[in-house]
């Protein structure tokens, strides 16, 4: 067995796969463009609708105070009055007539003007947005919140079990795994390494309702001769992703998940998801999904 000096876990030297998006990125803007399109595609619905009513408002408060500093620019309103220009302006992004009200002077129509050139140039691009984010397939695949290690055919194997909500095929679903961990070279040096996890069998023709992944613990895996407070110790963490074609949408859909060292548990497996019900039927109960029993014979 591989000696390892196991240090407490509130000193993690790295990083988690799920601590990748909160890390603090210093001087990340002189390093790399920001990409707008892809921030606003991957943000969650309701800040994206929060952002589109707020530049929906901030820029016709905008149009209305330039409609305002021009007194009389703009016909039958009410003299300094913010909101008649304003409501104007949005009847004017919108493409609607404001009734008799109207450019009364060349600085009003210039105004009038650059405001539909704006809104010709950024309706088609926000629609665009939205059909994008409403198109985007969603894989519908979960992932059981733990992994188990346990002997099948008198080997111990590490397995995963993950399900598919859709009531319909996913083609060529393929798997993989990673597992990453803290380790220390010859010259002294840590360092992060991932190391790609042999699945038995990591591809599926077609795939409906639960696939259980095993990743065999023999002489030729990583694993091989480690316990749990060893990965503790080596920060392990493994990272599986999944993905194929779904049969409906006749797109490519992915979905990952990643556990822990404290996630992995030892001499379990996973409850029965399939039963017959008093009818005869098969069923299959999703409550079970993240249930493991401990193994005949142990306490």
């Amino acid at each position: 067995m591989t000696t390892i000096e196991i240090r407490p876990r509130s000193g993690r030297r790295f990083f988690s796969f799920r601590e990748f998006t909160a890390i603090q990125r210093i001087a990340h803007r002189q390093a790399a463009r920001y990409d707008i399109y892809h921030h606003l595609r991957r943000m969650g619905w309701f800040p994206f609708f929060a952002l589109l009513a707020f530049t929906y408002l901030i820029m016709n408060l905008i149009f209305g105070l330039l409609y305002l500093a021009q007194p009389e620019s703009i016909a039958n309103v009410q003299p300094g009055s913010i909101a008649d220009t304003f409501f104007f302006s949005a009847a004017t992004f919108a493409g609607i007539s404001s009734g008799n009200v109207h450019p009364a002077t060349l600085y009003g129509n210039v105004i009038q003007t650059s405001e539909v050139m704006l809104r010709i140039g950024l309706i088609p691009i926000v629609i665009a947005l939205i059909i994008a984010r409403f198109s985007r397939p969603v894989s519908g695949v979960l992932f059981s919140k733990v992994a188990v290690v346990a002997p099948q055919d008198g080997v111990p194997k590490l397995m995963f079990r993950v399900v598919s909500q859709r009531r319909n095929v996913m083609v060529n679903a393929q798997a993989n795994v990673m597992l990453t961990r803290t380790e220390r070279t010859k010259e002294g040096a840590i360092m992060r390494r991932f190391i790609d996890l042999k699945l038995e069998r990591n591809h599926a023709t077609i795939w409906l309702l639960t696939w259980l992944l095993t990743h065999k613990i023999d002489e030729t895996s990583p694993l091989w001769g480690l316990s749990r407070d060893d990965l503790l110790a080596q920060e392990a963490e493994i990272i599986l992703a999944v993905g194929g074609t779904d049969e409906t949408l006749a797109q490519s859909v992915q979905a990952y998940h990643c556990y822990e060292a404290e996630e992995i548990m030892w001499d379990r497996r996973f409850a029965d998801v399939f039963a017959r019900t008093p009818e005869g039927r098969f069923s299959m109960n999703f409550g079970n999904l993240n249930e493991t029993l401990p193994l005949a014979g142990s306490t």
